[in-house]
C-alpha cells in the first residue's frame, strides 16, 4: 500500500467525503489504482451533479473526488461548500506531511520551511504526539526545538537546554529554527541579535539580572530577562548549572572591577555572582571593625541576605558576623557590680552569661569557614573577650568566692533530695540526664532547641534554673554531687570520690549509690540507653523509677589537646545528642526529664600566655591531684595566685586541703592543652544549669501566623507586599518560612517569587514587618481585569513539597501605560 493509499485509508476512517486536486494530474494514475472500500469519482464540468450525488442521492457512501487541476478560485469553486464540510487532500510531500500531522492547509508554508526537520519518522511520530491544531506559529517552533534537542517545549527549558550545550545551536541551525527562535527572545525578552549565540546570550541575560539589582538603569533587557534568572536561579533541577554558567561569566566580565564601584546600599540585594556575595560581606566586615554597624541594622542586611542564592556557601560568615557584633556590644555595655555571692550568680546567670554564648558561637562560626582571611580583623574580638570581659568579671567575683557554702538550696549536693523524691512519690519514672561540662550557657542554646522539637501532637515544657557547682569544679566530685547522699569524702591516697563511704567511680558504682536510696534505680552512659529497642527500654523503665544517663562528649572533647580547639563543636553536636535523649525517653513513656552538669568551664581560643600561669613551687606540698585549676592534699601553701580551703570549706569530708587559682589564672602542667578548663571557680565553672522537662501529649504550641496588609487592586506592574509575623517567637510559637507569590486561579505564576523565614522575637509589631517587592511576568497582561491570588506556601526543610498556607484574592488592573515601566 503506498503513502497516499495509506494516507487516504486513515483519512476516510473521520471524513465520508474527500475532494483531492492534483495540479497537472502526475497523481491520475496513482488515482485510478486506488483500491479502498470507497466510491471514485473524477471532476469533469460535472460539479453539480458531483454535488447532487454525494449529497442527496446517495448520503452513507465515501467519496474520493479527483481533479486533475489546481483548486478554483473561491467564486468559481462549485464544490467550496463540500470542502468546508468535510476533507481536501493534497498528496505533495509538505502537503502530506501537513495532513498526517493534522494540521490546518494554512500550515503548509510553516512546514515547508523545516522540510528536513521531517526526513525522520522518529522525529515527525514525536513530534506528531505533542502538537495540536490550536498551536501558534510560535509553539510549533519550540514543540520542534523540543524534539531536535530533547527538552520540554518551553522557551524556559529551550534557554536552559542550550545553555548546558552550545553545540545544540548548530542542530537548531539545521532545520533553519534559530531566526525563529531569536524573535521569540526578541518579542518575550527584548534581546536583540543577528545570530544565535549562547555566550553572548548568557551574557546579556545575567548582566540584566545583575543591574537589575544595582543599577537598574543600565539594564538591556527587559523584566522578563531579569525573572527568566530568577527562576533559574530558584530551580532545583538547574542551579547548578546556573553556578557553572555565572562563575564563568563573572571572571570573563570582571565582575569584582563592576561592582567595587558601588556602595553596600545598592548592592544589598545583589545576587547573579558569587562575588555580589563576597563584596556585601568585605562591606559588612568593614562595618562591623570600624564599629559602624549594630545589631538592628546587621540584622536588617542579613535577613535580605539569608535567602539570597549564593548564602549557603558564606552562611557561617554571616553567622560569624551576627556573633561578633552581639559579642562586641556586650563586651562594650559590660559593667561588673557584684554585692555579694548571690547577686554575683544571679546576674550571671539572668544576662552575663549571653557574652559567653556569643563568644562561643563567634568562635564556632568562625571555625567553620572556609574563607577565615576575611575574618581575621575580627581576632581582636578575643582580647576583647578575655581582657574587658572573662579577666574583669572573675578578677571581681573572686572576693564573692570565699562565701561559697554547700548549704544553699540551690547547690548541686542538694538536687536529688529537693528533685527527685517528689516525682517518684506520685508514681512517675525520672530520667536524669547528665552531660559532662555542660556549661550553663550552653543549656540555655538547648532548651531552646528542645522547644523547637513541638509539634501538633507534642510539647514540651522546659524550666530553666541554675545550680551551684561543688567545688573544685571537676568531674569526680561534681557527679558525685549529683547523687544522694550525706557525706561527700576524698581521701588523701587519691582522687576518688566516695558517696556515704561508697565509690562514685564508674556507672556500676553509680548504681549501688542510687540504689542504696530507691532500689529500683540505674545508671547507663548515653550510647548505651539510645541502643535500646522500644521493647528493651519500656522494660527498663517498667523495672526502674529513677535512671541516671550520663553524657561524655563536651568534658571528653576539651580535655584532650588534640581536640581541644573543637570543644565549640562539641557542644553543637552534643546538642544533638541530648535531644535524641529526649526523644528516647519519650519513645519509652517518660515524661519527667532533668538535664544538668557536673561543672562547667573556661575557654579561649588562643593558647594561653606564660603571664597566665601561676607560679607554684609544690616541692613541699603532699599532692594526690594537680589540675590546671586546682590542687588536692596537704600542707598546701596558699599564694597570690590561688586561694585556700579546707575540707569543711567545701562540705568535704576528710583532711585534705585545697587550692583553687584566682579568677581564670592557671596551673602549669605537663601534657594536656590549657585552652579549655575547668575545677576552678569562676562563674562559667560554678553556674550550671538545670533544665527540667515535661512532656505534654496534647497539642500546646503552634507556628506563627503570617499576614499581609489587604491589597485591593494592582495597577502597575510592580507591587510592594507587607507581611507581618503577627507573634513573637517563643517557647510555644515556632517560626515558619513561606515562599509567596502572584498565581492566576489557574495556577500560572504570573510574578517573582520571595522566600522568607519569620523568626523575630522582636515584641514590637512594626519590628516584625517584612516588605517584599515583587515584579510581575509578561503573562500577567492576559489576565488584567481579573481576580489574581496572592499565595503563600508553607517551605518544609528537606522537602521539595510546599503546601498552600493562605491566598488572598486580588484585583488585576494593569493599565496600557504599563507597557512603558521599563523605559
Amino acid at each position: 500500500m503506498s503513502k497516499i493509499e495509506q494516507r487516504l485509508n486513515t483519512l476516510f476512517e473521520e471524513h465520508r467525503i474527500i475532494i483531492w486536486y492534483d495540479d497537472g494530474g502526475s497523481l491520475k494514475d496513482e488515482f485510478d489504482s486506488l483500491d479502498l472500500e470507497i466510491k471514485k469519482l473524477e471532476i469533469n464540468n460535472n460539479e453539480f451533479g458531483i454535488k447532487v450525488k454525494v449529497l442527496y442521492e446517495d448520503k452513507d457512501s465515501r467519496y474520493l473526488i479527483y481533479s486533475k487541476n489546481a483548486e478554483p478560485n473561491m467564486e468559481d469553486n462549485w464544490l467550496l461548500d463540500i470542502e468546508q464540510s468535510f476533507y481536501k487532500f493534497s498528496a505533495d510531500p509538505i502537503s502530506m506531511i501537513v495532513s498526517e500531522l493534522e494540521l490546518d492547509i494554512t500550515k503548509k508554508v510553516f512546514i515547508g520551511e523545516h522540510k528536513a526537520f521531517f526526513n525522520a519518522k522518529t522525529r515527525l511520530d514525536k513530534y506528531k504526539s505533542i502538537i495540536t491544531d490550536k498551536d501558534s506559529d510560535e509553539d510549533l517552533v519550540n514543540k520542534m526545538i523540543s524534539v531536535i534537542i530533547n527538552c520540554d517545549e518551553t522557551i524556559e527549558d529551550i534557554l536552559f537546554k542550550l545553555i548546558s550545550n552550545e553545540d545544540l545551536v548548530q542542530e537548531l541551525e539545521k532545520y533553519n529554527l534559530t531566526k525563529k527562535l531569536l524573535k521569540q527572545l526578541n518579542l518575550k525578552y527584548k534581546y536583540k541579535s543577528e545570530i544565535l549565540s549562547i555566550k553572548d546570550l548568557t551574557y546579556k541575560f545575567l548582566q540584566n539580572h545583575f543591574y537589575s539589582s544595582i543599577d537598574s538603569k543600565k539594564c538591556e533587557l527587559n523584566k522578563e530577562a531579569t525573572l527568566f534568572v530568577k527562576h533559574w536561579m530558584d530551580s532545583n533541577r538547574h542551579k547548578e548549572l546556573f553556578k557553572a554558567v555565572s562563575l564563568k561569566v563573572q571572571n570573563e566580565l570582571n565582575i569584582q572591577s563592576i561592582i567595587s564601584s558601588y556602595e553596600l546600599s545598592s548592592a544589598i540585594e545583589c545576587s547573579t555572582y558569587e562575588v555580589c556575595e563576597q563584596f556585601v560581606i568585605s562591606k559588612l566586615r568593614d562595618l562591623i571593625v570600624s564599629s559602624k554597624i549594630n545589631e538592628k541594622e546587621y540584622e536588617n542586611y542579613f535577613n535580605k541576605r539569608e535567602h539570597k542564592f549564593w548564602y549557603e556557601k558564606y552562611e557561617s560568615i554571616y553567622k560569624t558576623f551576627k556573633y561578633a557584633i552581639k559579642l562586641h556590644f556586650g563586651i562594650n555595655n559590660f559593667k561588673v557590680e557584684i554585692s555579694n555571692f548571690e547577686d554575683g550568680v544571679n546576674k550571671y546567670s539572668s544576662h552575663w552569661y549571653e557574652i559567653d554564648y556569643n563568644y562561643r558561637k563567634f568562635v564556632y562560626f568562625y571555625n567553620q569557614s572556609d574563607h577565615k582571611t576575611i575574618l581575621e580583623s575580627l581576632n581582636i574580638l578575643e582580647d576583647a573577650y578575655l581582657n574587658s570581659y572573662l579577666r574583669v568579671l572573675n578578677d571581681k567575683w573572686q572576693g564573692f568566692v570565699k562565701d561559697y557554702s554547700i548549704s544553699s538550696s540551690n547547690h548541686q549536693r542538694n538536687f536529688y533530695k529537693s528533685k527527685v523524691p517528689q516525682i517518684v512519690e506520685k508514681n512517675q519514672k525520672v530520667f536524669v540526664v547528665i552531660s559532662d561540662a555542660l556549661r550553663f550557657e550552653c543549656a540555655k542554646e538547648l532548651s531552646k532547641l528542645i522547644s523547637y522539637e513541638n509539634t501538633e501532637s507534642r510539647s514540651f515544657s522546659v524550666n530553666e534554673s541554675y545550680m551551684i557547682s561543688s567545688l573544685p569544679s571537676y568531674t569526680q566530685l561534681g557527679m558525685a554531687s549529683l547523687l544522694p547522699n550525706s557525706e561527700v569524702e576524698i581521701k588523701s591516697t587519691d582522687d576518688t570520690v566516695y558517696v556515704d563511704g561508697k565509690s562514685s567511680k564508674g556507672k556500676e558504682a553509680r548504681t549501688k549509690i542510687l540504689q542504696s536510696e530507691d532500689i529500683n534505680s540505674i545508671a547507663l552512659n548515653d550510647e548505651e540507653f539510645l541502643k535500646l529497642s522500644r521493647e528493651n527500654g519500656r522494660e527498663l523503665v517498667k523495672s526502674n523509677n529513677i535512671i541516671y544517663i550520663y553524657h561524655n562528649q563536651i568534658d571528653a572533647t576539651g580535655d584532650d589537646p588534640i581536640t581541644e580547639e573543637k570543644v565549640f563543636d562539641a557542644v553543637e553536636s552534643s546538642f544533638a545528642t541530648l535531644i535524641k535523649i529526649v526523644k528516647q525517653v519519650i519513645n519509652l513513656n517518660g515524661t519527667n526529664i532533668f538535664i544538668t552538669a557536673d561543672h562547667g568551664f573556661v575557654y579561649t581560643n588562643k593558647p594561653t600566655q606564660d603571664s597566665e600561669f601561676c607560679k607554684i613551687d609544690t616541692t613541699f606540698m603532699e599532692t594526690s591531684k594537680v589540675n590546671r585549676r586546682f590542687i588536692i592534699g596537704k600542707n598546701l601553701e596558699e599564694n597570690s595566685c590561688t586561694q585556700k580551703f579546707s575540707s569543711k570549706e567545701l562540705g568535704i569530708n576528710g583532711d585534705n586541703d585545697f587550692l583553687i587559682t584566682k579568677s581564670i589564672n592557671k596551673i602549669r602542667k605537663q601534657g594536656g592543652g590549657n585552652r579549655f578548663v575547668h575545677g576552678g571557680a569562676t562563674l562559667q565553672e560554678l553556674v550550671i544549669p538545670l533544665l527540667e522537662i515535661k512532656y505534654h501529649r496534647k497539642n500546646m504550641i503552634s507556628e506563627v501566623e503570617a499576614t499581609i496588609m489587604p491589597i485591593s487592586t494592582i495597577t502597575t506592574n510592580y507591587v510592594n507586599v507587607s507581611v507581618y509575623q503577627e507573634e513573637a517567637i517563643s517557647e510555644r510559637i515556632k517560626p515558619i518560612t513561606i515562599s509567596c507569590g502572584f498565581y492566576s486561579e489557574d495556577g500560572i505564576e504570573l510574578s517573582d517569587k520571595h522566600k522568607i523565614t519569620l523568626n523575630s522575637s522582636d515584641d514590637e509589631n512594626r519590628n516584625r514587618e517584612n516588605k517584599l517587592r515583587f515584579t510581575f511576568k509578561e503573562i500577567s497582561n492576559k489576565y488584567s481585569g481579573k481576580f489574581i491570588k496572592f499565595v503563600m506556601k508553607k517551605v518544609i526543610e528537606n522537602s521539595s513539597e510546599e503546601p498552600i498556607y493562605k491566598t488572598y484574592d486580588v484585583k488585576l488592573q494593569l493599565a496600557f501605560f504599563n507597557d512603558f515601566d521599563e523605559f
